[in-house]
């Protein structure tokens, strides 16, 4: 987004300079402005989606995590699979927003690094205890190095360490080159509330 808004900024102050001078160009930098601020406007919608998606609020954690895999199989092709609890329960809002981006982080760098074409997610709660797997069918990569290493996919594992970690949680990566991955986070949770009947039905 913030590349997006430079670039606006940029094409706006070559239309001020020109459009005296060169009606056409300065024309053509201000079509270049709306397309940018379409672009803009769709990157920051799209930012405040993932903060808190509004299905986390209306169906909880097990339909947005559905929605978003569901979503990433048809982006991608890669096939997704998902275990969820029976009954959908619901959390402390932090705990559902940092479990739906952490899925979000693990599939993202799935789809670029992983070379896989298989995805499970499997998410179980135990007493005060959410774990959640997320294991993919690719490539894999030295667990050995994962935290020393400032390549991308490895950065993305540290912040989600980084993370998990801020909310009194282990994060705990497994992988054997050229057999796939496996990410296992457990977080304490304290007493989930379990959803009505209807609210189930309605996801």
């Amino acid at each position: 987004l913030s590349q997006l808004l430079s670039t606006l900024k940029i094409n706006i102050e070559l239309a001020a300079k020109h459009y005296r001078s060169d009606p056409d160009a300065a024309e053509g930098y201000l079509q270049e402005v709306i397309l940018l601020t379409d672009e803009a406007q769709t990157e920051a919608k799209q930012i405040a989606y993932d903060l808190r998606p509004a299905i986390l609020d209306d169906f909880g954690l097990r339909a947005a995590i559905g929605l978003q895999a569901s979503n990433f199989e048809r982006r991608t092709r890669i096939v997704v699979e998902c275990h969820f609890p029976t009954a959908e329960m619901r959390f402390d809002t932090l705990i559902e927003t940092s479990i739906y981006r952490i899925v979000q982080e693990l599939l993202t760098n799935t789809a670029k690094h992983a070379e896989a074409t298989r995805v499970t997610i499997q998410l179980l709660v135990r007493g005060s205890v959410m774990a959640l797997t997320v294991s993919d069918n690719g490539k894999g990569f030295d667990t050995t190095q994962w935290l020393a290493s400032d390549s991308r996919p490895h950065y993305g594992l540290r912040n989600i360490r980084e993370r998990v970690e801020f909310l009194g949680g282990t994060f705990r990566p497994e992988s054997v080159l050229g057999r796939g991955a496996e990410f296992m986070i457990e977080l304490p949770i304290g007493q989930p509330v379990v959803s009505d009947e209807k609210s189930i039905k309605a996801v």
